[in-house]
């Protein structure tokens, strides 16, 4: 009885180290495999920072350009920050309606000095009627293409109407001039 009982002692031995070797290999591995992704994930944040630098230095590149002056461009691009945290749209967002201002603005008689005006009437515009960044970026495009053309059409007022849904640029124009709408839409076709 002796014997079986140290036989028994011996396998239970053996098939515990066993286990724990498993174990420990077990636990390698996932603590491996946890340096592993977290080393890709900072690699991978890394990667997102360069990305977002080089962005932020393009979009500043494009203020110097648009402004004609790198110190115009560091302080409108500055301004833009403070303005993008005090809004419910991105920095992104902000910067690229801002672009598209100064692309078009002067060619629709408005002044570098009316971006805040426009960005914020334009964000306000967006948010009352819910079409978020998305609104901003429909209506900067249909402004901008009717500064391309030279004239204001119906078919830009009404990607503007779209963009915001439930406002009616062609009823603003009206309202603006102080005439109906049928007067404003027979002088904008």
């Amino acid at each position: 009885e002796l014997d079986l009982l140290e036989n028994k002692v011996t396998r239970t031995t053996a098939s515990s180290q066993a286990k724990f070797l498993t174990m420990g290999l077990a636990l390698k591995a996932a603590v491996v495999g946890a340096l592993l992704a977290a080393g890709a994930g900072l690699a991978a944040l890394a990667g997102m920072g360069l990305t977002t630098a080089a962005s932020l230095e393009q979009t500043q590149v494009s203020f110097d350009s648009l402004l004609g002056s790198a110190e115009k461009g560091a302080i409108l691009f500055k301004e833009l920050q403070q303005f993008a945290a005090v809004t419910p749209f991105e920095l992104p967002q902000i910067t690229d309606a801002a672009k598209r201002f100064l692309a078009f603005n002067d060619a629709i008689g408005l002044t570098d000095d009316q971006i805040f005006q426009f960005l914020t009437t334009i964000g306000d515009l967006s948010s009352v009627v819910g079409a978020g960044a998305e609104g901003i970026n429909r209506a900067v495009l249909a402004i901008g293409q009717m500064s391309s053309k030279g004239k204001v059409q119906l078919e830009e007022l009404m990607q503007i109407s779209e963009a915001f849904p439930g406002f009616s640029a062609i009823g603003a124009i009206a309202e603006s001039l102080g005439i109906t709408t049928a007067e404003a839409m027979k002088k904008v076709s």
